[in-house]
């Protein structure tokens, strides 16, 4: 047996629990609401669950383009920041890197304008 055998997860639809994407549009703030409870009812099986720790050992050794979702109990930037913490290399986000940000929000605005 493995440690996946006795996650709490093993039996739930989990794609709507530990994973999901962030709205294309909408209010913003209605968004960050919705995803930050999906995030804490995930947290919560976490809590509960005897393979936290093995759960993040193993994504943690899973190349990164298939780190998604809530993992042991962490999210993708709670991991991001694991990872540099250990030394790893770590691409930055669109926020972190100067002016990338500040391009995005335009590059949203002008994508939502052309869908309005």
């Amino acid at each position: 047996m493995s440690w996946q055998d006795f996650a709490l997860c093993r039996d739930l639809d989990t794609s709507d629990v530990f994973y999901w994407e962030a709205p294309a549009h909408g209010n913003r703030q209605a968004n960050a609401a919705q995803l930050k409870a999906k995030e804490d009812a995930a947290k919560a099986i976490c809590a509960q669950c005897p393979v936290t720790q093995q759960c993040l050992d193993a994504v943690l050794a899973l190349p990164r383009k298939w780190d998604q979702g809530i993992w042991g109990a962490t999210t993708e930037e709670e991991r991001r920041v694991i990872r540099r913490q250990r030394g790893e290399p770590v691409p930055l986000t669109v926020a972190e890197q100067p002016g990338k940000a500040a391009q995005y929000k335009r590059d949203e605005r002008a994508r939502q304008a052309g869908a309005a």
